[in-house]
């Protein structure tokens, strides 16, 4: 893991003055997929069942009288902390997957790791699998079926009181406010609650059917390596866009961005499918369905292209080996892809309505083993080593009016978060502000 220099917000959970219900500290530690890693995995799983999420501060601890003392970790200890590997070891024993980051960040000349935890995304974090304390059996360190929450005294704690509750129901009917109400209204009017299946599980159902009628082509591409952007309503309407072939063409072409050039593209070839609207004209495929979800793939250019370094040192040598295709991913053209999926993004989540709330998803298949070039000669030539992660996920819920308000700033923590995954970069948010606004003036 990379360490991360001027960084005014890893800078800030470091000088915390104390620890809260959205940050934790931790003294001098390594990850060691025991005892010491069960105890963090309760905390991430706290936090990760708050509003907002949390972060641990790594390297950090408490005296007697309540002040904190910055000891940092040692480098055995920060390297311990990979993110794929911690992010492994916890959705192992809790369910659904809880996203996290680990940054390793200096300060002071002092090493620190810094977890960064996202809340959960539609339901709460659930523990799956018992840990026992190996020196005591009847000490259990993670308990199955468990919700883990932090508590009013700034703790990490099975959740056991009305207000926990309280919170925890508060946040998941935020969430999926709509499915809730029908179910109560349902028993309100005396008739049975029959389980019925969630807004999600319908959404997955007819992404399914959607890239089943694809093809192969849908499948070699992500498997080979693709951006993905999809846009959906958090609750499921199978015929919220009850549109025929041009009315919902019509709805793409109104939302259209051009970073580039046109963005879906759309000029020709589009066709009606059973379940909606289809393009796969271009390099890009994408299907709008009649419940108003989008999907997009883009196949990275880099799967077909080797990589040649175009700088050479004073002998007239390389700088870096050629690249063979599918072992690359050059870093403008991917944040360029990234700020223009949240742009149109922007646009299209107004076709759902007022209030209504939307998921946007970006991901990033088939990164293991490549690295983060450059081709451009005015920003770092550096190669990262190898990416050890397999894809790269990034999703927000939140309502139309609170995505369109801060669409930038959500495309720059993608940017960031996408950069992150690689070893040895060194991005900070406000870099990754300023790229989006240059890529929204169209100035690369």
């Amino acid at each position: 893991m990379a360490d991360e220099a001027m960084n005014p917000e890893l800078d800030r959970y470091i000088l915390e003055t104390g620890e809260s219900d959205k940050i934790d500290a931790k003294g001098p530690m390594g990850w060691d997929g025991g005892v010491e890693s069960a105890g963090l995995a309760k905390d991430i799983a706290a936090f990760a069942n708050s509003k907002d999420g949390g972060v641990i501060v790594i390297g950090k601890s408490e005296s007697d009288d309540g002040s904190f003392a910055l000891d940092g970790v040692s480098d055995q200890q920060s390297a311990s902390f990979e993110t794929t590997k911690v992010a492994t070891w916890v959705n192992n024993r809790f369910s659904p997957p809880i996203g996290l980051v680990c940054h390793t960040h200096r300060h002071t000349n002092k090493k620190f790791v810094i977890i960064t935890i996202d809340e959960f995304s539609d339901v709460p974090h659930l523990c799956t699998k018992t840990f026992q304390d190996p020196a005591n059996a009847k000490k259990l360190l993670l308990r199955e079926k468990t919700i883990y929450v932090r508590t009013a005294n700034a703790e990490s704690a099975p959740l056991g009181t009305i207000e926990e509750l309280r919170t925890v129901i508060g946040l998941a009917t935020a969430k999926r406010g709509q499915e809730m109400l029908a179910m109560f209204n349902s028993m309100l009017s005396g008739n049975p609650l029959i389980a019925s299946k969630s807004s999600d599980e319908q959404f997955e159902e007819e992404l399914s059917t959607v890239t089943a009628d694809l093809g192969e082509a849908y499948i070699k591409a992500t498997e080979k390596g693709v951006w993905v952007l999809s846009i959906r309503p958090s609750n499921f309407n199978q015929q919220l866009f009850d549109d025929d072939a041009q009315e919902l063409e019509e709805r793409i072409r109104r939302n259209q961005v051009r970073l580039r050039s046109d963005f879906p593209p759309s000029r020709t070839g589009t066709h009606m499918r059973d379940w909606g609207l289809c393009n796969d004209t271009y390099r890009e495929t994408w299907g709008l369905t009649t419940s108003g979800q989008f999907i997009l793939l883009r196949p990275y250019y880099e799967n077909e292209r080797e990589f040649e370094c175009p700088w050479r040192d004073l002998s007239g040598q390389r700088s870096e080996p050629i690249l063979p295709p599918g072992k690359w991913l050059d870093v403008k053209p991917s944040l360029l892809t990234i700020a223009e999926f949240f742009a149109f993004a922007e646009r299209f989540v107004g076709e759902y309505g007022v209030g209504e709330r939307v998921s946007v998803q970006v991901r990033a298949t088939s990164i293991n083993g490549r690295h983060l070039v450059t081709t451009d000669g005015n920003i770092n030539r550096d190669m990262t080593p190898e990416c050890r992660a397999n894809q790269f996920t990034f999703t927000k819920l939140l309502s139309v009016e609170e995505f369109r308000a801060t669409w930038e700033e959500l495309a720059a923590q993608a940017m960031k978060r996408f950069s992150d995954i690689f070893p040895d970069t060194m991005t900070t948010l406000d870099t990754m502000e300023d790229w989006v606004d240059r890529f929204k003036h169209r100035q690369y």
